[in-house]
């Protein structure tokens, strides 16, 4: 029975390393460029910077903003710094890129004034339900955050769901993703690498 109950432990803890597909940082060199455009016709560019402190950074600049993106050891989104906008959290970290069911928290830099001497940060909780193998991915969504109903100060609840599509590329960056939310299509793709 030991030995049973031991098997079951190695497997189930070896599962997510299989089904774990992070930005391959190891294999890609400082300085590489990541070209991408989107539905909406919007283009920017995004540079390795390198490793600083525990984390990989990826730096991106568009016509109307610029920000780094912070990525674990196993190449997972944990941060992104924003020149506008306000930055962005996630705990542990941004787990779309896990194969399963997973859950994570985002914080999001920006406050809301609730009163002229008070401010309430909010935060979100999602989960991702991931399937798929080879490259190939599929994802729902589901997204809890907390917000005032418009004109008042009273809380609420919203829920959404929305279904990705995510194909990976060279570094395991993800070469294309699409999302239908609301039932409106929208995707971003590399169409460079150099």
């Amino acid at each position: 029975m030991k030995k049973i109950i031991s098997l079951l432990f190695i497997l189930l803890w070896a599962v997510p390393a299989w089904a774990d597909f992070g930005v391959d940082f190891k294999s890609m060199k400082k300085g590489t460029k990541i070209y991408y455009s989107t539905s909406s016709g919007a283009r920017w560019v995004t540079t390795f910077k390198g490793k600083r402190g525990k984390f990989f950074v990826l730096e991106s600049r568009s016509s109307k903003n610029k920000w780094k993106s912070f990525y674990n050891r196993q190449g997972h989104l944990v941060r992104v710094e924003r020149k506008k906008g306000g930055d962005s959290y996630f705990e542990p970290y941004q787990c779309g890129r896990q194969v399963g069911t997973c859950n994570m928290i985002t914080h999001d830099g920006r406050s809301t004034n609730v009163s002229s001497s008070r401010a309430l940060r909010l935060q979100q909780k999602h989960v991702y339900q991931t399937k798929g193998s080879d490259g190939e991915y599929t994802a729902i969504h589901t997204t809890k955050k907390l917000g005032f109903k418009p004109g008042t100060v009273e809380m609420r609840v919203e829920t959404v769901k929305d279904k990705h599509r995510l194909t990976l590329t060279k570094y395991n960056l993800i070469g294309y993703f699409e999302e239908v939310k609301k039932g409106k299509k929208t995707w971003v793709k590399i169409t460079k690498i150099e």
